[in-house]
């Protein structure tokens, strides 16, 4: 995290510091007009014997041709613009982009080629297409990540789908792991995380779960 946002969340009360990461994509100057040339020859390379990221998972080596050759300034259903990377998977990755239609930023997931996963299309999309569609008056609504839209991408071995959401900060644990670099570099301007904190956190998290299951979702996984 930047030490100009750490300064910005020192000024604010925990319920607005909360606020500014839960929902950073209103907090992003809006700079988004036209295409970006992300190219620098500055730029540190990197060695490719060495692997990095998924490259690190289990299994990659049957799995690598059926993830989708992402480039940094690439440009998706004539929209999105890739700007970074920001999270792997087994079955994706994760990129923000800028929304050149909006002038907002958002976070593309990008899912292996469908074969190689076995079902026509995420079942997340269902998902999130129930939750979309769930009551608009509850108050977990807003505390519940939602679907921008998804798209279909035309890769060297197939078919890649793509889930678009708005753009989160990092989590708790994040938030958490940066407390303790701040006090260990004595810097003051990072708020602290409180039992007030922890009390907000806590009634979202109760209340997203308690909208998932006005709609009939519920997360098996183990994250």
């Amino acid at each position: 995290m930047s030490k100009f946002i750490r300064k910005q969340l020192g000024k604010l009360s925990p319920s607005r510091a909360l606020s500014f990461v839960r929902r950073p994509a209103d907090k992003v100057p809006q700079l988004l007009t036209s295409l970006k040339d992300f190219s620098n020859a500055n730029f540190e390379r990197l060695d490719p014997k060495i692997p990095i990221e998924e490259e690190t998972l289990p299994g990659y080596d049957q799995m690598w041709p059926y993830y989708y050759p992402v480039r940094i300034g690439e440009v998706f259903a004539c929209r999105y613009q890739v700007v970074g990377k920001l999270g792997f998977g087994m079955t994706a990755t994760t990129w923000l982009a800028r929304d050149l239609k909006h002038s907002r930023y958002v976070v593309l997931k990008i899912y292996l080629e469908s074969r190689f996963l076995g079902y026509r299309e995420p079942p997340e999309i269902a998902a999130y297409e129930c939750l979309n569609a769930g009551p608009k008056d509850h108050p977990g609504r807003k505390a519940i990540r939602r679907l921008l839209g998804w798209f279909t991408i035309m890769g060297p071995t197939g078919k890649h789908y793509c889930l678009v959401h708005p753009p989160l900060w990092g989590s708790l644990s994040d938030w958490l792991e940066t407390q303790k670099s701040c006090i260990c570099t004595g810097c003051t301007n990072f708020p602290r995380v409180t039992a007030h904190m922890l009390a907000v956190i806590l009634r979202q998290i109760f209340l997203a779960l308690d909208y998932a299951k006005e709609c009939d979702i519920v997360h098996t996984g183990q994250s």
